[in-house]
């Protein structure tokens, strides 16, 4: 028995001893179980992730779900585009033979899609019945029921897939400006004409009848020979009468302002330098026209050659070497103009280049249409060159240089046409007849090489005209009265004087050094008209011109040439990458890959 103890019921069914202390106890009764288990599933996070879980699983799902209908899409999609790009460059294909419209239906029929429900557009242009350029246009519809996406609302997938492909023959235009100037003696000359064969040969091709290339060759050196091409333009001068002509039989009573023994031109700064601004005169510098007035440079030599005719490699204009080329598709006939170069004289790049771009300007083509008519070039070539601007031609001006530009002469303006003072004889005799009637120098009979006389208008009658003895020796002579002339004696102009003796030796024989009061003239009437500088800046300007929009596509090789000249082709070329500067003997190499170039952007225009 525990005395002490009392037992006092309470709501939180603790004990409370005798001593007063607190003693919990376990609950008791139904109502106490169920309150306690309420209390544990409160407080019990077990399970509470599953729920969320599920959220997230499903939304995956979804989400995953579409992710696969997409990718069913886009591989489906992305095969179709690939089948549709390969029938549209197949079919438009030139070379291929087969029906365009057919072979577009059989690449979808291959990769199993109805060809019938393509839409396919065929247009193509020609020219003589051949095609020349042909453009292929394909769409189909892609319909792809969803697997997933469905169960929001999206039952299939749709878009059209389409391409389109055009190939074009791309008529390319060359002008080749090479250097003949006498520092490409020896090996540079005959490196030039190996690489300059091999350019030929890469972008020439004989075998087609549309998309030609054609090949204009313009070999320089102080200037450019151009040949036949010359009679087909305007430069041929016009008939000037004399207003008061000397009173003898045999004067010059009228002369052209023009000759025929040359056909060099001399260019002024007017046809390299715009009047107003580039963006304005670019093309009238560009073009050379069948109606425009050209200058021909005099044809003259300036040095001494002994006082007979000057030989060929003297003149200024030397007929003897290589003319222009004019639009070649013969791989043959541009070898065997290659072949025929020769190194010699003086550079002006500038007049090289001015005929280049000329060749390249459709005011060229009435030119090459007559040419064309007269049997001179292929008919595949009519009506070139072509405009400028458009995807069917491709304009390409090459230029190298082994050197500078240097002095370029001419005889002075108001020297280079008109009468002289100077008059021939076919049939002056050998040994003057003692009552001949002429005034001698000295009392013997004079030995004479040639029927030359020159007029004094200043000294009396009978010694009005003066006949050298030695043209080589200016201090002997006969002067003749204006009565005793030989009855064929006939007045030259400066054309044919300059080109019967040398400048240098008409001054030397006729106007120095004789002990005579008469006025001398033309001493040395030969003087440069364009230097170094000049020439810079002349060729800087025209090949500015060529570079406006692009429309002539510009490339320059310096071979092995000084720092005047690099700088020169670096200044000309369309850009950076268009210049090629070659320290070695290996042309070659440069010219090569100017071909390559060329036709990359043939391929691509």
């Amino acid at each position: 028995m525990v005395s002490g103890m009392r037992i006092v019921p309470t709501e939180s069914n603790e004990v409370i001893s005798r001593f007063g202390a607190r003693k919990t106890t376990r609950p008791c009764g139904l109502t106490s179980r169920i309150a306690g288990r309420f209390a544990r599933f409160n407080d019990d996070e077990d399970g509470g992730m599953i729920i969320l879980g599920l959220f997230i699983f499903v939304l995956m799902l979804f989400i995953g779900g579409m992710g696969v209908d997409l990718m069913r899409f886009e591989a489906r999609r992305a095969m179709m585009q690939a089948t549709t790009d390969a029938a549209v460059l197949a079919a438009a294909n030139l070379d291929q033979q087969v029906d365009s419209e057919a072979l577009v239906r059989s690449y979808f029929d291959r990769a199993g899609i109805d060809p019938d429900t393509v839409s396919v557009n065929i247009e193509t242009e020609t020219d003589g019945g051949d095609i020349t350029s042909r453009t292929v246009n394909a769409s189909a519809e892609l319909d792809l029921n969803t697997f997933f996406m469905h169960m929001l609302g999206i039952n299939n997938l749709q878009t059209t897939v389409g391409g389109a492909a055009n190939e074009s023959y791309t008529n390319v235009e060359i002008s080749l400006v090479v250097d003949i100037s006498g520092s490409m003696g020896g090996n540079k000359l005959a490196d030039l004409k190996v690489a300059a064969k091999q350019f030929v040969n890469e972008v020439v091709d004989e075998t087609r009848t549309v998309g030609v290339t054609s090949v204009s060759i313009i070999p320089y050196n102080h200037t450019v020979v151009v040949g036949n091409l010359l009679d087909r333009l305007n430069a041929d001068g016009t008939v000037v009468e004399i207003a008061d002509p000397d009173p003898y039989n045999g004067a010059l009573e009228r002369y052209n302002t023009e000759h025929d023994y040359s056909t060099c031109v001399r260019f002024f700064n007017e046809h390299f330098f715009p009047q107003s601004d580039m963006a304005t005169d670019y093309r009238t510098l560009r073009a050379i026209s069948p109606t425009q007035d050209l200058e021909r440079l005099s044809n003259f030599a300036r040095r001494n050659r002994g006082f007979a005719r000057p030989s060929d490699w003297q003149r200024q204009c030397n007929e003897t070497r290589t003319p222009i080329l004019v639009h070649s598709t013969s791989i043959s006939q541009l070898e065997g103009h290659i072949n025929r170069l020769q190194a010699g004289g003086n550079t002006a790049i500038d007049d090289g280049v001015k005929w280049g771009l000329a060749l390249l300007d459709p005011a060229m083509r009435p030119v090459v249409n007559d040419m064309i008519d007269d049997s001179e070039l292929p008919t595949t070539l009519r009506n070139r060159p072509g405009n400028y601007g458009t995807d069917s031609t491709m304009k390409i001006l090459v230029v190298m240089t082994d050197g500078k530009n240097t002095t370029q002469y001419d005889i002075n303006d108001p020297l280079k046409k008109g009468a002289t003072r100077i008059w021939y004889s076919e049939r002056a005799g050998s040994t003057l007849p003692e009552d001949a009637g002429y005034f001698p120098v000295d009392n013997r009979d004079k030995q004479y090489n040639d029927g030359y006389f020159v007029e004094y208008p200043q000294l009396p009658a009978h010694r009005r005209f003066y006949r050298p003895e030695d043209l080589s020796d200016n201090s002997d002579g006969t002067y003749y009265s204006v009565n005793a002339l030989p009855d064929d004696l006939r007045q030259l102009d400066r054309h044919e004087l300059y080109d019967r003796l040398s400048n240098e030796d008409i001054a030397d024989a006729f106007f120095r050094g004789l002990d005579t009061a008469a006025e001398r003239i033309e001493e040395r009437a030969d003087r440069a008209y364009a230097g170094s500088t000049a020439g810079d800046d002349r060729l800087s300007s025209i090949c500015e011109a060529a570079r406006v929009d692009n429309d002539v596509l510009v490339y320059t090789i310096a071979f092995q040439a000084p720092q005047e000249g690099q700088d020169a082709m670096r200044d000309c070329a369309t850009a950076d990458g268009y210049y090629y500067d070659v320290s070695t003997t290996n042309i070659s190499d440069a010219f090569s890959s100017i071909a390559g170039s060329i036709s990359q952007l043939r391929l691509t225009q």
